[in-house]
């Protein structure tokens, strides 16, 4: 008999070396045991809706405003504070930075650690935002991406120093 969990794990080992698509159906075939209790279906649900948003498909809009009405309900405030920055990511990577800059601060109000990857998330895609919307403020907004970046060495949060290294060469032409 299958261990229902290594399913959910085999889903996070592929999201963990950015191959988003091959975690997809390892996240819905957990999702699929029926015997799940409601913040194990979240858990899920949450890891899917960021590997859908990785991916760019239409259906994480639709799942994550579902998951963030639980998230309130249920008042899973960590994991609301990861569906607004998840939310936001959508936004910003479908350049609609409007709806970006209301999704950051929702997350950043419910972030206690501000030394956390939480919030080192929440300031990356505020910054990428910036450089993206305030392209006459380049200068600045690439000094506090420098500063991330000491940041995300010291959390060890390789992602993100990958994230931003592309949106900077990609805001800044600075591609091959």
């Amino acid at each position: 008999e299958k261990i229902k969990e290594v399913s959910l794990y085999m889903g996070f080992l592929h999201a963990s070396q950015w191959d988003y698509k091959r975690a997809i159906p390892f996240f819905r075939e957990y999702l699929s045991n029926t015997d799940l209790s409601e913040y194990q279906r979240m858990i899920a649900n949450v890891n899917l809706a960021a590997a859908l948003v990785h991916e760019h498909r239409p259906e994480s809009a639709d799942l994550l405003s579902s998951l963030v009405s639980i998230a309130e309900r249920k008042q899973y405030l960590r994991l609301l504070g990861n569906l607004h920055v998840l939310r936001a990511e959508w936004e910003i990577l479908n350049k609609n930075l409007g709806p970006a800059y209301i999704e950051l601060p929702h997350g950043l109000s419910l972030t206690e650690n501000h030394e956390s990857v939480d919030c080192l998330l929440l300031e990356k895609w505020l910054a990428i935002c910036d450089l993206y919307a305030y392209p006459e403020r380049r200068p600045v907004t690439l000094a506090r991406l420098q500063e991330l970046r000491i940041k995300t060495r010291r959390l060890s949060h390789w992602e993100t120093l990958r994230d931003l290294d592309y949106h900077e060469a990609i805001a800044t032409k600075n591609v091959w």
